[in-house]
């Protein structure tokens, strides 16, 4: 009896060992993974998954990750990003047109333009010459972003020593400054996090933002970006303020062709009249304005114009041929908006691109887009691409 119970004991003893053991191995199993979950995943800690291809630095943002194709630089330099990652970057309209091998941009100013086969960028109706224009890679469309910078307002630099492509954002914020002392610069905003480079005294260093714990985020001419202590800077001044270039589309209401707006924090009075008309050869043409007290939204409808039909909208250079004509009859005559009213859209995305590309071009101008809500436009479809929603009452 004595040695059975010596023996049950010296069992759970050992049962207990073996228990510990194994649950020692458990853990330490467990704290190795996490270890190297901290050191491949965590910020500062990260292995640089991209040191061996082209890195795009876009004011403090490394966004390789978020690249779908590689970048591609040509012989002469020229950095081409594909229209994806274009779009995507810089949150731009793009698409291509087939029939005539033409890419067409869209910002909140400008709508740019680039064949397959010419060496010319049309930005807002002028042709300037480019050194380079598109190609087609991998079944991919690929823009030379160095000759886009008047589109997008940006600036391009290519670090062939560091393999990085360096884009200024200029309607971003950024100061600049000099660096005191010879410094580290650190991947994150921690002085535990990884060494990302030595910088040296007198160096001059793009800045961002500084943290509440005082870390500055800097970017070196050559494209190396990290953080580095606030006191390690002086001499610090503004290069450029954040301009709020967003797209807001408002709705108004309407009882009559008159009606009031808060423009720039003042109220204009505005009147909507039909204008534009056609001359004896068949043009377009404004009439005269008697009227000088209230600003003049003028009228263009497909029900007076046979131009804006789907027939005309959906093939691009007589779609741009028509915005020209808009644009070029608004200028000059006391016209601040341009109202279309447009029934029975057949094709609602060939409209969609008419409005996405005559905005920017009047925006540009200082004259306002609007369209005239019916059954056929839905008015969110239309948000953030012109400038107001005009809905009669009872419609």
């Amino acid at each position: 009896m004595r040695k059975n119970k010596k023996e049950n004991k010296a069992g759970t003893s050992e049962s207990k060992r073996s228990f510990k053991f194994l649950r020692n191995i458990i853990i330490s199993v467990v704290c190795l993974l996490i270890v190297a979950n901290i050191l491949n995943l965590a910020p500062g800690y990260r292995r640089d998954r991209y040191g061996d291809v082209t890195n795009i630095i876009v004011n403090s943002e490394n966004l390789t990750e978020e690249l779908r194709y590689p970048i591609y630089i040509n012989e002469k330099g020229t950095v081409y990003l594909s229209m994806n990652d274009i779009g995507n970057i810089f949150e731009t309209t793009i698409y291509y047109e087939e029939k005539y091998e033409t890419v067409v941009t869209i910002k909140e100013t400008k709508v740019g333009s680039m064949n397959k086969n010419d060496k010319i960028l049309t930005v807002n109706g002028s042709e300037i010459n480019v050194l380079d224009t598109i190609i087609e890679m991998n079944n991919t469309i690929y823009i030379p972003i160095s000759e886009m910078k008047l589109v997008y307002n940006i600036d391009v630099e290519y670090s062939k020593e560091n393999n990085r492509v360096v884009i200024d954002r200029l309607d971003k914020a950024m100061t600049k400054a000099d660096v005191i002392k010879d410094t580290v610069i650190k991947y994150k905003s921690r002085s535990l996090s990884k060494d990302v480079a030595t910088i040296s005294k007198g160096e001059e260093v793009s800045c961002f933002y500084t943290t509440k714990r005082g870390w500055t985020s800097v970017r070196t001419h050559s494209g190396l970006f990290g953080y580095i202590r606030k006191e390690n800077l002086s001499n610090q001044y503004v290069v450029r303020e954040d301009m709020n270039q967003k797209i807001t589309t408002k709705e108004i209401s309407l009882t009559s062709n008159k009606f009031s707006i808060l423009e720039n924090g003042e109220m204009k009075d505005i009147s909507i009249e039909n204008i534009f008309k056609l001359s004896p050869e068949g043009l377009l043409e404004v009439a005269e304005i008697e009227n000088e007290d209230e600003e003049i939204w003028a009228i263009v409808s497909n029900e007076n114009f046979e131009t804006i039909s789907k027939k005309a909208l959906e093939d691009y250079k007589t779609r741009s041929a028509i915005i020209n004509i808009i644009v070029n009859l608004a200028i000059g005559n006391k016209v601040s908006g341009i109202v279309i009213k447009a029934n029975n859209i057949e094709d609602y995305n060939t409209f969609k691109k008419f409005m996405f590309e005559l905005s920017p071009r009047l925006r540009e101008l200082g004259i306002s887009s609007a369209v005239y809500k019916t059954p056929s436009i839905k008015s969110n479809n239309f948000k953030n691409i012109i400038d107001y929603i005009l809905i009669e009452e009872g419609k």
